[in-house]
Formats: structure tokens, C-alpha cells, sequence
């Protein structure tokens, strides 16, 4: 009798045990419905838990690969003059700086006025929290990883299971580009930039059948965000966005997508107005080399493969994520829609093929027509920085066909009674495809990453802060301009003395003492911005001929002069824009919350 009462307890125990297994996988493999819901729950976690592991253990290694030291990387040696010099303007006192006067052995240079800030934000707050340049930029990076990881699964959670969406995010921090962009190039900002990409997507997600205002707001965040971080990735995606959500609106026969689409791009823009604004309309005034590069060499598909090692990297990392869009496209196609949602995921990644299948097309010699007619694809500088944007849109298709592969599974009769062989063997041959093509992709990117030429080598900082890029048109060569000089008047006599009071990066003070006065020339670059006063009068400066320095005329007798870097009305109108736009957020986020709390307030007292 016991030994019954035992076997049946058992039994029990087991299935309980076998219910909360179906109802894990259940949670684990079903797809969100209603779409955009708002559900989190452990699995959430475990999933996310494993993803951030991933994500810290695919960028952590770069910072101890020389030895246990940081190792050199493309851009970083570019990385760090600019950043000790934005932290230096950032501690005397400017929040917003745009002139870097440290840079340049102090002749300084426009470098935040064009290059976006974001990342030196980033790091100079990170630096002001740990104290250690390396370990501040390893905190961000780390951190942009992470970001990545988790933007994604968020993303893909709106339209793909969780399991489904783990693999995407997965597959996108694990992504070829993604790792090259660290242990290669050192691309830090492209690296930041990541983050932002799914966040406006999912946003879009949120708002693609109808208009809601937090979706919105907080999607131009995102979007203004991404142009503060790395304006060559953020026009890319714009030209993949637009494409995406025009296509999107074809396919539903509606208007209100493209609005609210459209509408989180313009209210975004007009945020990092500030920035961008200024950045565009300036541009001809500065040295820029990063576009004249552009027109030498564009990076197209047959310029990689004949290329340098790291140009051939690139060309195969282009292919790989071709043969992944042919394997992925036929897969999240799937069968006819038969519900609400099911038309509005097909379109959501029928949107995502085209956009993957745009990306990879500009890479092609073909296109070079429509590339050198688009606008401002001259400061992209290379034609495959669209690997980006295939990356994402890689990604979130692979979210799609192994949700489209479980259907097949479930289908064919491994869940339920198939009819045929052929309707078995057919789920299991894609998803082995499937596996290998993902497997091949992580040993790649896993090998490409490890065989940096410069993961060796330690990184030194350099011991010169010297960039000709961002500095004013018509500049000598930063490298020949005098060195170890402030201030000095032009005809130096024994009864003219200058004598440097006050050094700050957007701010000199020099006192002088002259019988009959004369020119003082101030070793700083002229550029849009300077003003000066002496003993508190405005005076003019001109601007050296042939070293674009500053040249100001000063009066006999003792005389304080000081000259201060301030906006132009081209920066101060952009600023007025950021601050109307975050304005207009504010009062989207303010009434939404209002109006959810008017209708909480009505449903209970309906219910009372």
C-alpha cells in the first residue's frame, strides 16, 4: 500500500515537474502576443544574464591582450589626445566644448565642433569615477557592449520569442563587424554607436500601427543620441531607416507609420541640433581629410578582396553576411500571415530584408553612380561602414528564422503527426544550415579578432597632441608651426613686454606694457568664436597669413587683454533648437503620463 501511495507521489512530482518544464519552454519559444508587450520574467533575465556575460567576455580580453596591458588599435592613438583634451576643456569650466585649446601643442583646434562628443563625455565621466584613462575607456566599451547586447534583445523581443531574440542579440555583439570594429580599427564611437540603432527600431516598433507619444519621444532620443555618438553611422541608418519605413508603409497601405517614423527622425535631429547644425555649416572652414580619402578609395567589394590583409578581412566579412541574408530571408518568410500580428511581423522583417539586402548591394562597383550622388557620403569615408547596418539587420532576421524554424519543427509533426518524410527532414536540414552558417560566423569572428596584427603590441600613449584635421583652413602643418610660444608683439623691442596671465582652453588673459604700443601675436589659431577685449573694450583680431594665428593691436601703456572662444549665431540658433525639441519631448512624455493617469483614475472609479 505504501509502496503505491509512493509511486504515486511520484508521479505527481514528476508531472509537475513536466509542467513547469512545457510552461519554461512555453515562455521560451512563444512569441510576444499582444505585439509590444510588456511582460518580463525570470527567463527574461537568465537570457539577458547570458547575454551581458557574452557581451563583457567579447570586449573585456582587447584590454589585457598586450601582456595584461591595452594593445594598440587603429584610432585609439587619435582617441586619446582628443579626449584628454575635451576632459582638460570640460574641468575649466565649459560643458559644451567645441574649441580643444590644449590640442596642437596649444594652438588648438575645432575637434568637437565636428567630431560628435558623446564618446568623450562618456569616457571623461568614466575617468572622473575610476581615475585611470585606460580603465575609464575599458568602463565604456564595456559598457557599449553590454548596451549593445541588451538594445537588441529588446528590439527582437517585440517581434521574436525570447529564445529567438537571445540568439539575435547574440549574433549581434558576436558579429564579425562588431569585433573588428574593436580589436582592428579601435573605432570606439562606431562601437558606442551600436546601442542606439536597435533602441530607435524598437521604438519604431512601438509606434508602427499607431501614434504613441512616449514611443516617439523616446526614439528621437535614441535617434540624437546616435548623431552625437557617430554621425557616419547615424546618416547611414537614416538612409536604411527611411528605406525601412516607407517600405513598411507600402506594405500596411498606411500613412501613420512613415509619419511616425518621419516624426522620430525630425524631432531627433532637431535635439542634437547643437551639434549637427553647426558641424555641417562649418565644415568649409576646417581641414578634413577623412573626405578626400573617400574619393581615392571607396571601399567597394572588389577593392576589398584585392586590398591590404585588413581590407580582404573586411571583404569576407561582407560575403559572410551575404550567404547569412540568403539562409535568413528564406527562412523568416514563413508561411501566410493568418492573424493581425503575423502581417505585421512579416512586414516588419520583409522591411528587414530589403534594408540587408540595400546594405550589401552599395557594396558592389555597381552602385558607385548612386553612391557618389548621394549627399555627404564623403564623410562615411568607406563604402563598407554599411556592414553596420547589414549587422543589424542580420541579426534581427536570424531572430526571425529561429522562430520560423520552430514553427517548421512544430509543424512537421516533431511536436505533432507529420504526413510525410520529406515535411520532417526538411526543418531539420534548414536549421542545421542555419547552425553552421551562425557556428561559422562566431569561429570567424573569434579568429579574425584574435589575429589583430597589433593585439601584441602596448599601447603607449602618445607623447604629442598634434591633428591637422579640425584645424582652420589654409593651416601649415601643425608639425612646423613654432613651437614653445604664447604671445610676443611683432616688433619686439626692450620696452614691449607680454606676459601670459591666464591659459585656459577657450580662454587667455595676457597683460602688456608698451610706450607706443604695436601688434601682439598670440600663438592660438583664429577660428569662428574668438573674441577679445582690451581692458574690457572689444577689439578686432585678424588672422596671421601664413600661420592663421591670431594678430591683435594693441595701445600704448599697460593694457589687459583677454580673449574668450564664444558661440556664433549659427551655434547659439542650433542651441535654441535642442532646447525647443527637448521642450516638445518633455511635453509628449508630461501629457502621455497625464492622460494614463486620467484613464487609470476613470476605470476605477467605473469599477467603484
Amino acid at each position: 500500500m505504501s509502496s503505491n501511495s509512493a509511486k504515486e507521489v511520484q508521479a505527481t512530482d514528476d508531472h509537475q515537474a513536466d509542467a513547469v518544464a512545457r510552461r519554461w519552454l512555453a515562455s521560451l519559444f512563444d512569441l510576444p502576443s499582444p505585439l509590444n508587450s510588456k511582460s518580463f520574467n525570470r527567463t527574461d533575465a537568465l537570457l539577458l544574464s547570458l547575454i551581458g556575460l557574452v557581451a563583457l567576455a567579447s570586449s573585456l580580453p582587447f584590454f589585457y591582450a598586450a601582456q595584461g596591458q591595452m594593445p594598440e588599435a587603429g584610432d585609439l592613438v587619435i582617441h586619446w589626445p582628443r579626449m584628454l583634451a575635451f576632459d582638460e576643456t570640460l574641468r575649466s569650466g565649459v560643458y559644451v566644448p567645441r574649441w580643444l585649446g590644449g590640442m596642437n601643442g596649444g594652438y588648438g583646434a575645432a575637434t568637437t565642433l565636428f567630431y560628435a562628443p558623446l564618446l568623450y563625455y562618456a569616457v571623461s565621466a568614466a575617468h572622473a569615477l575610476i581615475g585611470d584613462w585606460p580603465k575609464a575607456l575599458e568602463a565604456v566599451i564595456a559598457l557599449a557592449a553590454l548596451g549593445s547586447g541588451v538594445a537588441l534583445y529588446a528590439c527582437a523581443r517585440t517581434l521574436c520569442s525570447r529564445a529567438a531574440s537571445a540568439v539575435a542579440a547574440l549574433l549581434y555583439v558576436l558579429s564579425p563587424y562588431h569585433l573588428i570594429d574593436l580589436y582592428h580599427r579601435g573605432a570606439l564611437a562606431e562601437l558606442l554607436a551600436f546601442v542606439w540603432m536597435p533602441l530607435v527600431m524598437l521604438a519604431f516598433a512601438k509606434t508602427a500601427e499607431r501614434f504613441r507619444a512616449p514611443a516617439v519621444a523616446c526614439g528621437a532620443l535614441a535617434y540624437a543620441l546616435l548623431i552625437l555618438t557617430h554621425p557616419p553611422t547615424a546618416y547611414l541608418f537614416t538612409l536604411a531607416f527611411a528605406s525601412f519605413i516607407l517600405f513598411y508603409a507600402i506594405q500596411a497601405k498606411g500613412w501613420q507609420p512613415l509619419v511616425n517614423g518621419l516624426a522620430m527622425i525630425a524631432l531627433g535631429g532637431a535635439v542634437a541640433a547643437f551639434y549637427a547644425l553647426p558641424a555641417v555649416i562649418e565644415k568649409p572652414l576646417v581641414n578634413q581629410s577623412i573626405t578626400d580619402l573617400f574619393y581615392q578609395r571607396m571601399g567597394f567589394i572588389t577593392e576589398l578582396l584585392a586590398g591590404n590583409r585588413f581590407e580582404q578581412l573586411i571583404g569576407a566579412i561582407a560575403i559572410t553576411m551575404a550567404l547569412s541574408w540568403v539562409a535568413f530571408s528564406w527562412l523568416a518568410g514563413g508561411p501566410a500571415p493568418d492573424s493581425d500580428e503575423a502581417a505585421t511581423r512579416r512586414r516588419h522583417f520583409a522591411a528587414w530584408k530589403l534594408v540587408g539586402a540595400l546594405s550589401l548591394l552599395l557594396l558592389l562597383p555597381l552602385a558607385r553612380p548612386l553612391v557618389g550622388a548621394l549627399p555627404g557620403m564623403a564623410a562615411v569615408a568607406f563604402v563598407w561602414r554599411w556592414l553596420a547596418i547589414a549587422m543589424l539587420a542580420m541579426a534581427l532576421l536570424g531572430g526571425a528564422a529561429i522562430d520560423a524554424l520552430l514553427a517548421g519543427v512544430r509543424h512537421s509533426g516533431f511536436m505533432a503527426q507529420a504526413d510525410s518524410r520529406r515535411q520532417k527532414a526538411r526543418p531539420v536540414v534548414w536549421a542545421v544550415v542555419v547552425a553552421l552558417l551562425m557556428m561559422g560566423s562566431l569561429i570567424f569572428s573569434i579568429v579574425a579578432a584574435a589575429r589583430a596584427s597589433n593585439l601584441r603590441i602596448a599601447f603607449v600613449a602618445p607623447a604629442e597632441n598634434f591633428e591637422q584635421d579640425f584645424t582652420p583652413t589654409g593651416t601649415p602643418s601643425v608639425y612646423e608651426l613654432p613651437r614653445g610660444k604664447t604671445c610676443e608683439f611683432v616688433m619686439a623691442s626692450p620696452q614691449n613686454e607680454a606676459r601670459l596671465i591666464e591659459w585656459q582652453p577657450e580662454r587667455r588673459v595676457i597683460e602688456t606694457t608698451s610706450p607706443t604700443g604695436g601688434v601682439l601675436h598670440l600663438y592660438s589659431l583664429m577660428y569662428p568664436g574668438w573674441s577679445a577685449t582690451l581692458d574690457g573694450l572689444p577689439v578686432t583680431i585678424e588672422t596671421h597669413p601664413q600661420l592663421k594665428t591670431m594678430l591683435i593691436g594693441i595701445g600704448p601703456g599697460h593694457q589687459r587683454l583677454t580673449l574668450t572662444f564664444n558661440d556664433t549665431r549659427t551655434r547659439r540658433v542650433a542651441g535654441r533648437i535642442s532646447l525647443a525639441a527637448l521642450g516638445v519631448i518633455a511635453v509628449m512624455l508630461l501629457a502621455s503620463r497625464l492622460r494614463h493617469q486620467i484613464r487609470r483614475t476613470h476605470r476605477r472609479a467605473a469599477r467603484d
